[in-house]
């Protein structure tokens, strides 16, 4: 479990407002990894451990909403798909 509190001030540039933000993140995750721990190459001067992974995610707490002058930003489940970087 993760939980966040990010509290962000509004401020203006030249080309519109950004409206503060104050929000409360809680996310589940389960998940597991696959590993081969230290396999080594032909001439034994190196190694690596390769591995896989893969999670699942919940958000129990919605994110919030970032409005840029009247335009909002929010984030949704459809936004995160399979590589893509999400904070």
């Amino acid at each position: 479990m993760l939980y966040q509190y990010l509290h962000l001030n509004g401020f203006s540039d030249s080309v519109s407002d950004i409206a503060s933000n104050a929000t409360n993140a809680l996310r589940g995750r389960i998940g597991f990894r696959v590993f081969d721990a230290n396999l080594s190459n032909d001439s034994k001067t190196g190694s690596a451990t390769p591995y896989f992974s893969a999670n699942i995610l919940h958000d129990f707490l919605s994110p919030g909403t970032t409005t840029v002058g009247t335009t909002p930003f929010d984030v949704s489940p459809a936004d995160f798909r399979p590589g893509r970087v999400s904070l």
